[in-house]
């Protein structure tokens, strides 16, 4: 049902996305800024725009899914604190306003 809603409507031209708080609040952005429009993107086949708009999509997804299908990977110790390292280590670097690192702002 969501990914249909996400496939009709955009949500960079709508209001039933609610913005990111953490972006209205600090104006920085945190790591899933952009995933909303990135998905939107590629439900229609864009995978440059979803690229642009949240490059860290394309790194978790596969390992969400390995780690789906893979038990041992999942439950050991180090793989919760390796995701949040990898999550708030990108939402640092994206907020850096240097090349290459404002590469991964959202576009």
């Amino acid at each position: 049902m969501f990914l249909l809603l996400l496939y009709a409507i955009n949500p960079a031209e709508s209001k039933w996305a609610p913005p990111c708080v953490f972006n209205e609040m600090t104006g920085l952005y945190c790591s899933g800024c952009g995933t909303l429009r990135a998905g939107h993107c590629l439900l229609h086949g864009d995978i440059g725009g979803a690229v642009a708009k949240n490059p860290l999509l394309f790194v978790l997804l596969p390992a969400l899914l390995i780690l789906q299908f893979n038990k041992k990977w999942l439950w050991h110790p180090y793989t919760g604190w390796s995701l949040l390292f990898i999550i708030v280590g990108y939402g640092i670097l994206r907020n850096i306003p240097l090349w290459p690192f404002s590469l991964l702002a959202p576009h």
